[in-house]
């Protein structure tokens, strides 16, 4: 008789481990297909960033295409000094590190978040704001 319950509770147990393995390997493929399907719709709004030349924005095939972490830096500061409360002039106000894509059209290492904002709308031609109602609704 123990020998029967024996059995019984390996049974349970293998057929539990395996129901398991079977959830966590779908959860993993069902992140990395949504991961190459995000990747490949962020480098479809990360377009390529213009030079200034000549007193206009110029796009040409050797200019550097925006990177998606830009996209990802448009909606949530990375910027630690942003949210540690230190000592601040009356007049500061949060900033961002450009990165080095965006120097050649911002002319400087660091602006102000806002102008960071403008320009990345700017370079993308508004369709970062399609991220707000794309993430969430692929998510579902």
């Amino acid at each position: 008789m123990a020998t029967g319950t024996f059995t019984a509770h390996e049974r349970i147990v293998t057929m539990g481990r395996m129901y398991l393995h079977m959830v966590l390997i779908g959860l993993i493929i069902a992140g990395f297909i949504y991961a190459v399907s995000m990747n490949f719709l962020l480098s479809g709004i990360a377009s390529k960033v213009p030079e200034y030349v000549n007193g206009k924005y110029v796009i040409h095939e050797n200019c550097p295409k925006l990177p998606k972490f830009s996209l990802f830096k448009y909606y949530v500061s990375l910027d630690l000094q942003n949210y540690v409360d230190i000592k601040r002039p009356a007049n500061w106000e949060p900033q961002e590190r450009v990165e080095a894509e965006l120097r050649g059209l911002l002319g400087t290492d660091r602006v102000s978040r806002d102008i960071y904002q403008q320009t990345i709308l700017y370079v993308t031609n508004g369709r970062v704001e399609q991220l707000r109602w794309i993430i969430p609704v692929s998510l579902i």
